[in-house]
């Protein structure tokens, strides 16, 4: 995961797996990323979690008015100071931003985003 948080200077933070396939096994997972102070954490089911810093140590949360991205940047988005502009490729369901559940139909706009259908599966 990478992002920026409005100083212009990215954070990553990445999680390793156990086989290329933990995640592609036709299951929904559990993925939580939590931003406090300078440093963002990111939980994948019962993996350790991992951190990322922003290194700068002045931040208590993100100052940006910037739009929030989720899977990725549409084609016309600026990258800023990110690292890549893949795209996420599977589902994404039951989703919280700031301790609020959000629904994709909520969302100001959507790109290459297919409501109410998973074709990996819906366990």
């Amino acid at each position: 995961m990478t992002g920026d948080i409005g100083d212009r200077r990215p954070l990553r933070v990445e999680q390793g797996f156990p086989s290329p396939y933990t995640l592609c096994n036709n299951k929904w997972h559990s993925i939580k990323a939590i931003f406090d102070k300078d440093e963002l954490t990111l939980k994948v089911d019962h993996l350790n979690t991992t951190y990322g810093h922003s290194g700068n140590g002045h931040f208590d949360e993100a100052s940006t008015n910037s739009p929030l991205y989720i899977g990725g940047l549409p084609d016309n988005a600026p990258t800023g100071t990110l690292e890549t502009r893949d795209n996420f490729k599977g589902c994404i369901r039951n989703m919280v931003i700031g301790r609020q559940h959000k629904d994709w139909t909520d969302m100001a706009t959507l790109h290459n985003v297919l409501l109410n259908s998973c074709p990996s599966g819906s366990h």
